[in-house]
């Protein structure tokens, strides 16, 4: 935490709401320590840090605190843009929690686990863990597992890395734990079966889920729509090597899964009206934000997949750009500083590409009927203040950067100051 807080401060937040808000699994509303002097201990904390997980690692003791240890340290290294550091560290947590059984963990519901009723293990040969104590015991690995997927995600997607976690078809090593709800429904022992979703749920969607069941927590939200958006880059991947019917329907039950998602949130209106800030979001809203752009990344990624493929594959692809820029602009102010908005950045280089590419290929044309350029402007402005946050981001703001050399190229005025922020 220390390790945290000392790069939080260094990068200028000092005050509520904390940023590590959808970072760790409990402890929201930390106050951050005023003290000029953490950004210099960064280097010293990271050092401990690393020394106290060999050492627990060592002694073969306290491995959920190990692997909570190394979800931090593996966040701190992505936010400094040391994402080959960060992955070393996260492929010995992903695989270690894999092998606690954690990601075969298939109830919310302690009697459930503890009568057999719901697996809680793929059964390994030692046992490395004990059976939870109770509820909130099982929380605590449900969440714990939940943050080293979102490592996972963050650095497949942005970075590139292949996934330490297995994917979601593997039959053997399937993801099968449910998604996290608020540690006081654990504490009150509200959460029922009904709650028991998992990634299976999220990708064979075709309709809203019936009743009126709780909504998802924010953090639930971020989780479906970064695993939407691995997917799709992941089968856009796939389909490009082997462009076959079969991989055309797989992309397009992801197409229905995100929609359906998306059909769960908050209008999209409610994010880009002129009052909209990144400043003033809650919590909530932080993760609806990360969701709708997440799963609408999804939806580009998709739509850039097919778009030789389908006739209306390139506007909706475009309508996609449009609604991502749109977005962008809640970040007019730089107060985005959650390190899930690394795919958020991801999803607006992915906007600004389609832009440029539209605008050179219609320069000199009739009139846009949509103001392309600037949309184009907000979303790489945006990218310019996330980038300020997370170095990671400085190397795709640099292709984008090169994009944009074309549109002058071509005597666009095109300028990021056109953005209203």
């Amino acid at each position: 935490m220390y390790l945290m807080t000392c790069y939080f401060v260094s990068r200028g937040f000092f005050s509520a709401p904390h940023p590590l808000a959808l970072e760790i699994p409990a402890g929201f509303g930390v106050e951050l320590p005023r003290l000029a002097e953490l950004p210099q201990l960064e280097e010293h904390f990271l050092r401990r840090a690393r020394q106290a997980l060999v050492d627990s690692l060592s002694f073969s003791d306290r491995l959920m605190d190990f692997l909570r240890g190394s979800v931090l340290v593996t966040l701190y290294l992505y936010l400094r843009g040391r994402y080959l550091e960060g992955y070393h560290i996260h492929c010995g947590a992903a695989r270690l929690a894999l092998s606690c059984g954690l990601h075969r963990i298939e109830s919310h519901v302690f009697d459930e686990i503890t009568r057999g009723r719901a697996p809680l293990a793929g059964g390994p040969s030692i046992m490395l863990l004990k059976p939870p104590a109770n509820q909130i015991d099982l929380a605590e690995r449900i969440t714990t597992f939940w943050m080293i997927y979102l490592c996972d995600k963050m650095s497949s997607v942005c970075a590139g890395f292949i996934g330490a976690l297995p994917d979601e078809g593997s039959a053997i090593d399937a993801i099968r734990t449910v998604f996290p709800r608020r540690i006081e429904e654990y504490e009150e022992g509200i959460v029922t079966g009904i709650y028991n979703t998992s990634l299976t749920e999220l990708f064979n969607a075709t309709a809203p889920p019936a009743g009126n069941p709780l909504p998802d927590i924010p953090w639930t939200v971020t989780l479906k729509g970064l695993s939407l958006l691995d997917r799709a880059t992941r089968l856009g991947a796939t389909f490009r090597l082997d462009p076959t019917h079969e991989n055309i329907l797989a992309i397009r039950k992801l197409e229905s899964a995100a929609t359906t998602f998306r059909s769960t949130l908050p209008p999209f209106t409610y994010f880009v009206t002129p009052t909209s800030s990144a400043l003033s979001m809650s919590y909530h809203d932080l993760g609806m934000f990360i969701g709708h752009t997440s799963s609408l990344g999804a939806l580009l990624e998709i739509h850039q997949t097919l778009v030789d493929v389908g006739e209306n594959e390139y506007e909706a692809r475009l309508e996609c750009a449009v609604d991502v820029a749109k977005l962008a602009r809640v970040a007019k102010d730089g107060g985005l500083v959650n390190s899930c908005l690394i795919s958020a950045g991801y999803c607006w280089s992915l906007a600004a590409r389609v832009l440029v590419q539209h605008i050179e290929s219609n320069y000199g044309t009739e009139p846009y009927a949509v103001d392309y350029e600037s949309h184009l402007a907000d979303v790489v402005t945006a990218l310019e203040l996330l980038s300020l946050t997370f170095p990671a981001l400085l190397h795709q703001f640099g292709q984008v950067q090169m994009a944009l050399g074309r549109v002058r190229g071509l005597g666009s005025t095109f300028s990021v100051e056109t953005a209203e922020f």
